[in-house]
């Protein structure tokens, strides 16, 4: 290992690993450090995405679980499906797309360091250093860092040092199974992102399934404000994803993995997002869509322009980090407080047949409007949706 560098990049999510990437592309010496032994150990939910995505960040297909086509959903009662020919999103593995963001780093000639976590920094003289710790020797590593770059996601441990307030945070705490099934229930939920929404599959929440690569299945469940009973419903989160694998797969699969993590997400992004040389990205900032839960695509996104940010300020722009938070401001912008205002009404809901209602008024888009509201949460889309809920509410009460 060298005793400097431009820039050490702590954690190796699609944050970090995108944020390193870029860096090292520029020629800036990066170390990447992750605090795993490898990537396979913690191997979080895979998310699904529009395909672009793959042209937009020069990603190769094994990165990916599968493709699909198809958006269904599923309340307490019904099932409403969307779809067409061509493929319009992926599904990523998580642990294939961290592996590969690390693998092009090094081969631009900077480094990864695994099993190591970020213990503090301090400056000294003008340098700023940034101490690393074993984390089965607990021996700890010194190296110079001209910035350093926070992508250690919920824990936020550099820029706000793991202490910030919780309580005024929205939790939401997913747990995911990787499952291995037969054939033909593979089929029924290949090429489709399959939600789940009412009180019978996950009160305060939503639940999904999402095909990976052949006969393997994810299943996973997600409870918005954690800490409290918003909504009346079992603590467990077993209970939930074993009610899903009795009634949408028979009981009939193998448990291959389980994961799952908290997060906490400001509402308006209300969080510092740089001081000094310290600039953080991804779910250290609250990247993650409120109301659909999607990360990667946005964890990369602010990783990119991070990266951009940084070199202008290793040339000497003082106002770089300033620029990038203005960025991150617009990125954000409308779309995600409303996004926000949509999350705090669904998952706030204690009556199923409310939750049905919002189902329809998803059934009256077309899929390409699904996709708007999904995944570009366009302004347009989003009001017709809500229109199309109004009537319905309308039309029940009078």
């Amino acid at each position: 290992m060298q005793s400097s560098y431009d820039a050490i990049v702590v954690g190796a999510g699609p944050a970090g690993g995108q944020c390193a990437r870029e860096l090292a592309k520029n020629g800036k010496k990066v170390l990447l450090v992750e605090k795993s032994k490898d990537f396979s150990v913690n191997n979080y939910s895979s998310g699904g995405a529009p395909a672009e995505m793959l042209g937009d960040y020069s990603l190769p297909r094994d990165v990916l679980g599968t493709m699909w086509n198809k958006i269904a959903l599923f309340t307490s009662t019904q099932r409403h499906y969307w779809g067409d020919e061509k493929y319009a999103g992926v599904v990523f593995d998580f642990m294939k797309l961290r592996a590969f963001l690390a693998q092009e780093v090094t081969q631009q000639g900077s480094e990864l360091l695994l099993d190591h976590s970020y213990h503090h920094h301090e400056v000294d003289h003008g340098k700023t250093y940034v101490y690393l710790r074993n984390m089965h020797k607990q021996d700890i590593l010194k190296v110079e860092a001209a910035v350093i770059v926070d992508a250690t996601g919920a824990e936020r441990k550099v820029l706000q040092n793991g202490k910030f307030e919780k309580k005024e945070a929205v939790a939401a705490t997913g747990v995911e199974y990787l499952v291995e099934v037969k054939s033909e229930d593979y089929q029924r939920y290949a090429k489709t992102l399959s939600f789940f929404l009412g009180l019978k599959w996950m009160p305060q929440g939503y639940a999904w399934i999402f095909p990976m690569e052949e006969n393997r299945l994810k299943i996973g469940v997600v409870r918005y404000f954690a800490h409290d009973m918003v909504v009346p419903h079992e603590l467990s989160y077993r209970h939930y994803i074993e009610r899903m694998l009795k009634e949408c797969l028979q009981g009939d699969a193998k448990i291959l993995d389980t994961h799952g993590k908290t997060m906490y997400y400001f509402e308006g992004q209300n969080e510092p997002r740089y001081e000094g040389n310290i600039v953080a990205i991804g779910d250290a900032i609250s990247t993650l869509n409120p109301m659909a839960s999607e990360g990667i695509r946005h964890a990369m996104y602010s990783g990119r322009m991070a990266a951009r940010r940084i070199v202008d300020y290793l040339k000497g722009d003082n106002q770089s980090f300033f620029k990038y938070s203005k960025e991150m401001d617009k990125y954000f912008g409308f779309r995600w407080k409303t996004s926000e205002y949509l999350m705090n009404c669904m998952y706030r809901e204690t009556k199923d047949e409310q939750l049905e209602r919002y189902a329809q008024s998803f059934k009256k888009l077309s899929f390409d409007e699904m996709l708007q509201f999904t995944f570009q949460y366009k302004l347009k889309t989003v009001a017709k949706f809500s229109w199309n809920y109004f009537i319905l509410d309308f039309g029940k009460k009078s």
